[in-house]
């Protein structure tokens, strides 16, 4: 199994980690006691999840 993930999934994959974290931060402007969890983007963790 060579090679990476398709772009598609790529794009679609980062697309979901870019939106959860935006409602991270939507929540912890709203609440100021809100301790926020960003999920880091890492170059291959896209690739892991589509094997």
């Amino acid at each position: 199994m060579g090679g990476s993930a398709p772009r598609w999934y790529r794009r679609v994959f980062d697309h979901q980690l870019r939106t959860m974290n935006a409602c991270e931060l939507r929540r912890w402007l709203a609440d100021a006691g809100y301790a926020p969890l960003f999920q880091v983007r890492h170059l291959h963790r896209a690739n892991w999840s589509w094997w």
